[in-house]
């Protein structure tokens, strides 16, 4: 059984990446809130830095150095304030990773780099030796594909049953699209409500009671169909 993580409003809040960001907007366009009225929230991010860019007045040719410069500044940032591992994430990746029934991996919006760099900043890094990332793919769902064929790679074992673990209502759809399960948690924006109308096969409101998240995933890993 394959676990493929979402990372930001799943495992971990790096309030950070947004102040990397705003710092990168303004070395390259002067612009103080390019990043004003715009939805993080499930976004991958070749996409969401190609719009960020664009609204500052980008002609489209210069996302590679805008996330170069963001990825630059997320470093300094997370040094200076890591943010916070969500209630009970630190746990339940750990128990996991220790039960020989699941390998995990991750699929993230996050470019390969970004992603590192926040799971790092929580110790959490050590527990994803592979995955899928924003810099793989633009969509969710086909970052959740390569994720699915580098695990693969990595294990050495063919994975016939995945579950997506994530906060929003993109992450469900997604995992909708591969024919995988998908457990949700309201540790993100979305709200439990929102969540709930996305129909995952699991929900929770957050990871803080370990053995009910153990238990319900579990139960999930028990009835998810065959995938691909």
């Amino acid at each position: 059984m394959l676990l493929l993580f979402d990372i930001d409003g799943t495992l971990v809040r790096v309030p950070a990446a947004l102040r990397a960001c705003r710092r990168a907007l303004k070395e390259l366009y002067g612009v103080e809130d390019g990043d004003r009225g715009f939805d993080f929230s499930g976004a991958t991010d070749l996409p969401a830095f190609r719009e960020l860019a664009r609204r500052c007045g980008s002609r489209g040719d210069d996302v590679d150095l805008l996330i170069a410069r963001y990825l630059a500044h997320l470093e300094e940032e997370i040094a200076a304030d890591p943010g916070i591992c969500l209630p009970g994430a630190h746990r339940f990746t750990a128990a996991c990773a220790a039960d020989p029934r699941y390998r995990l991996a991750l699929g993230t919006g996050n470019v390969q780099a970004g992603a590192r760099a926040k799971l790092r900043a929580h110790g959490l890094d050590g527990y994803f030796p592979t995955g899928g990332f924003g810099d793989d793919a633009e969509q969710r769902a086909d970052i959740l594909r390569v994720a699915v064929g580098r695990a693969q790679e990595v294990y050495g074992q063919r994975f016939r049953r995945v579950i997506v673990i994530g906060d929003t209502p993109l992450d469900v759809a997604a995992a909708r699209a591969v024919g995988a399960a998908v457990l949700a948690v309201a540790t993100g924006r979305p709200s439990l409500a929102e969540l709930e109308a996305a129909a995952p096969d699991g929900l929770l409101p957050d990871l803080s009671d370990t053995d009910r998240a153990l238990a319900l995933l579990a139960d999930l890993a028990a009835a998810v169909k065959p995938w691909g």
